[in-house]
C-alpha cells in the first residue's frame, strides 16, 4: 500500500517504483471518474517509441538526441479519465 503524502492526505503523486498504478487506485484526481490505461507514442524519424522520463536537466547530444549516460531512464505509463479526460503519467518501469 503506497505512503499517504503530508500535503493532503492522498497517496503520492506516483506509485512505487517498478509497480504499475494498483487496480484500487485508479479514479481520477480530478473528478473520481475511472481511469483508462493508455499510452502517448513518442513520434520518431520513421517509427514510433515508448516514451521516456529521463533524470536531470535536458542537455543537447549530436549523436543521440540528448545525454542519457549515467541517467535514471524510466518507460511512462499514462492513464486518462473516462469522465472528464485528465491525464496522469507514471514513470515506473525502469528502461
Amino acid at each position: 500500500m503506497a505512503k499517504t503524502s503530508s500535503r493532503s492526505g492522498r497517496r503520492p503523486l506516483a506509485p512505487e517504483a517498478g509497480h504499475a498504478l494498483p487496480e484500487a487506485e485508479r479514479t481520477c484526481f480530478e473528478c473520481g471518474g475511472p481511469m483508462e490505461r493508455g499510452f502517448s507514442p513518442d513520434m520518431t524519424h520513421g517509427g514510433t517509441a515508448r516514451h521516456l522520463w529521463v533524470e536531470g536537466v535536458f542537455e543537447k547530444s549530436m549523436w543521440t538526441g540528448y545525454k542519457s549516460k549515467g541517467r535514471r531512464q524510466y518507460f511512462v505509463e499514462t492513464f486518462r479519465c473516462a469522465a472528464c479526460g485528465a491525464l496522469r503519467a507514471y514513470a515506473t518501469e525502469p528502461k
